[in-house]
């Protein structure tokens, strides 16, 4: 990641694996991640998937693949810091609403995102409540 700072600086949002224990020499940790992309403007916003692993000799069951709760590694995203949307364009904010809704499941950022461009003017009120009525919809599983 120290190679891609430039790049960097237009992103909104970023998912990576994080390990929180060491399996390989030289790994940087989740502190070390999480410290690095905090420097860089990012606060952690979910984990979309965390594997568990269970404590040797223990396990569960007879199978070793059901974990119990020893945190191994996870899929963080981070966000560019929420609390400085003053930083962000009218375009940045828009983007953020999407990847909010799409693909973090995160209706609070999106609806935090959206107040903003309402105070801004972008966008009427109208548009958060469409927001709210859309979030009252069943929603279509398209991972069948």
């Amino acid at each position: 990641m120290q190679n891609g700072t430039q790049t960097l600086r237009e992103c909104l949002a970023i998912q990576l694996e994080v390990s929180f224990v060491g399996l390989y020499e030289g790994q940087p940790s989740f502190g070390d991640i999480d410290q690095w992309m905090r420097a860089h403007g990012y606060l952690p916003h979910t984990f979309v998937d965390v594997k568990r692993w269970s404590i040797s000799p223990v396990v569960r069951n007879n199978n070793f693949r059901i974990p119990f709760n020893q945190l191994l590694e996870a899929d963080a995203v981070y966000i560019k810091d929420p609390l400085a949307l003053e930083r962000y364009s009218d375009v940045q904010l828009k983007r953020q609403v999407l990847f909010a809704d799409l693909f973090f499941d995160s209706p609070d950022l999106a609806v935090y995102c959206l107040r903003e461009l309402t105070a801004r003017g972008v966008l009427n009120q109208t548009a958060l409540q469409h927001y709210f009525a859309l979030l009252n919809e069943p929603r279509i599983n398209t991972a069948d």
